[in-house]
């Protein structure tokens, strides 16, 4: 199940967990359930209702501008795990992600499926969370 995670009325982490994993979860003012909803980073919860957030500025990128995003190491990881023999479902979807983010000329940031991809990738050990939210705003790494 997809999980958004609630900190101060904001949605800082989405998680694809099961309910064994949430139960034991702590540090976030709460867990919702977000299978259904459409539901980004940023967005605020009042404690029943999500409303999206304001639009950041560069919430649009260019593909490029995306992949700029990512170190070489990065990228590596994930192109290695995708072009492995495993036939793992999480490494097909993680390979639909790039397929799709390699196709469009824009990318938005605040788009859901995005967020989703890079939970794959956290999941599969390529980034871990920080990196996440830094690529989810926009933040070059070197």
């Amino acid at each position: 199940m997809r999980y958004a995670l609630i900190k101060n009325n904001k949605v800082v982490d989405l998680i694809e967990a099961d309910a064994a994993f949430m139960a034991g979860l702590s540090g976030y003012d709460a867990k919702v359930e977000a299978d259904s909803l459409n539901v980004g980073v940023g967005d605020n919860y009042d404690g029943a209702i999500f409303t999206r957030a304001p639009s950041a500025v560069n919430a649009v990128i260019t593909q490029d501008q995306f992949q700029d995003l990512f170190t070489i190491s990065e990228l590596g990881d994930a192109y290695d795990d995708i072009e492995g023999k495993a036939a793992n479902q999480q490494s097909k979807d993680l390979r639909a992600f790039i397929k799709i983010m390699e196709s469009r000329k824009e990318i938005n940031l605040t788009d859901p499926r995005v967020t989703l991809g890079l939970d794959l990738m956290v999941s599969k050990g390529i980034i871990d969370t920080q990196r996440k939210a830094d690529i989810l705003s926009g933040k070059v790494r070197q």
